[in-house]
């Protein structure tokens, strides 16, 4: 149970993350699911990714695994962490 609870407090902490990368580009994070693909439609380039990597594990102490690289940077794709 507590694992659950962690994972779920872990995934709004790293949304929050994101969504605060989305808002300084200008967007609103609310208008972008979990699966949209924000690096390919331009919202983010390889140094925002880099960014909020960095940002997660300095501010939650979390490794996001960047061995997916090759897959779809959505929001999803950063709760990939342990």
């Amino acid at each position: 149970m507590l694992l659950i609870f962690m994972d779920i407090v872990n995934k709004n902490n790293i949304s929050t993350i994101v969504d605060s990368f989305i808002e300084k580009k200008g967007y609103k994070a609310e208008d972008f699911s979990e699966t949209d693909d924000l690096l390919n439609n331009g919202i983010f380039d390889s140094l925002d990714v880099i960014n909020i990597i960095l940002e997660i594990e300095d501010t939650l102490g979390l490794n996001v695994n960047t061995e997916n690289l090759n897959e779809t940077i959505n929001k999803k794709w950063f709760f990939n962490v342990n």
